[in-house]
C-alpha cells in the first residue's frame, strides 16, 4: 500500500443524510406542552425540524409554548397516581437503528429499571430494551433526582440553562434487517417523584451510512482518522472502492463520502 498526502481538515461535523432519517410523527399522542406546570423552563425546549446530535428529528409544538408538545405518562389519565402506562407509537419503516429524545421528569436511580421500549417488527420479532436512570436516561433538569449517563447509548444533545435533552441511540438486532418495524411501545412503571418520562421525539434511521464509522449517526473528524487507522492496517473495512484489496482508490473513495456526507 503506497503512502498518501493528507490534507488538514477542518474539524466540522456533517450531518448524515438526511434520506438515512426518517423522523416518526408524535402529534397524535403528544399531552404535554413545553409551558405544562410539572416543567421548568420548558418553554426554552426546540420545537418544530431541529437537528440534534447529528440527527434529523420532526418535534410537535409551535412558537406558543401552551401547545402540546411531548408524551409523558404523567398526563395519561391515572398516570399521575403511578398507575403503569404505556402508549404505542406507530413506525411502519424499515429501521437499522431507533433515535429517542427522552428525559425523565423525577428520576429513579439504578439499577432497577422503571422504563422500557418495545420494537414490534414483522416476521413476528420484538426487542425489548430496558432503560436504567442514570445510564439510560436522567432528569431533563440538572442535579435533581438523576444526573449521569454513558455518554454513548445516551448523549446531549441540547441544554438551555439547567435544562437539557438527551438522545438515546438504540441499535435494532440484526434479525430486523429487511423486516419492517410496526412499532414502538413505550412503558413507564414508576410513579411521580419515582420516574416518569417525557418523549419529545423519534426519528429512525433506514439505512446505513457507510462513511459513519464510529456509529454514533455523525460524519466527523472521527470516521476520517478512524478510516486513517483501517486504512494503514490494511483493514478490510477500509475497502470503499471495488476491486478489493486496500489501496489508494479506497482513500479516495471515503474522501468522497466523508465530503458528500454520506450522500
Amino acid at each position: 500500500m503506497r503512502p498518501i498526502t493528507l490534507l488538514v481538515l477542518s474539524a466540522c461535523t456533517i450531518p448524515a443524510a438526511a434520506q438515512h432519517f426518517a423522523p416518526v410523527d408524535l402529534a397524535a399522542k403528544v399531552n404535554m406542552p413545553r409551558n405544562d406546570s410539572i416543567m421548568a423552563n420548558g418553554s426554552l425546549f426546540p420545537f418544530g425540524s431541529v437537528t440534534l446530535g447529528c440527527v434529523p428529528f420532526e418535534m410537535e409544538g409551535d412558537a406558543d409554548a401552551g401547545v402540546v408538545w411531548a408524551w409523558t405518562p404523567y398526563r395519561v389519565a391515572g398516570g399521575d397516581s403511578g398507575a403503569v402506562t404505556s402508549e404505542t407509537f406507530d413506525i411502519n419503516r424499515p429501521a437499522t437503528r431507533v433515535f429517542t429524545l427522552i428525559n425523565t421528569l423525577w428520576g429513579a436511580p439504578g439499577p432497577d429499571s422503571y422504563l422500557s421500549l418495545t420494537f414490534e417488527a414483522t416476521g413476528g420479532l420484538s426487542h425489548t430494551v430496558e432503560f436504567v436512570g442514570n445510564e439510560d436516561i436522567r432528569d431533563y433538569n440538572q442535579n435533581t433526582h438523576t444526573n449521569t449517563i454513558n455518554g454513548t447509548t445516551t448523549r446531549q444533545v441540547f441544554t438551555v440553562g439547567a435544562q437539557r435533552l438527551d438522545m438515546q441511540q438504540i441499535d435494532l438486532p440484526a434479525s430486523f434487517a429487511g423486516q419492517t418495524l410496526l412499532s414502538m411501545t413505550v412503558t413507564d412503571s414508576g410513579t411521580p417523584g419515582l420516574q416518569r418520562c417525557f418523549l419529545a421525539g423519534v426519528t429512525v434511521q433506514t439505512s446505513a451510512c457507510p462513511a459513519d464509522l464510529t456509529g454514533e449517526a455523525c460524519v466527523d473528524t472521527n470516521d476520517f482518522f478512524e478510516f486513517l487507522a483501517l486504512y494503514q492496517a490494511a483493514d478490510p473495512r477500509a475497502d470503499f472502492a471495488p476491486g478489493g484489496g486496500v489501496n489508494t482508490n479506497d482513500f479516495f473513495a471515503f474522501l468522497a463520502a466523508y465530503q458528500a456526507g454520506c450522500l
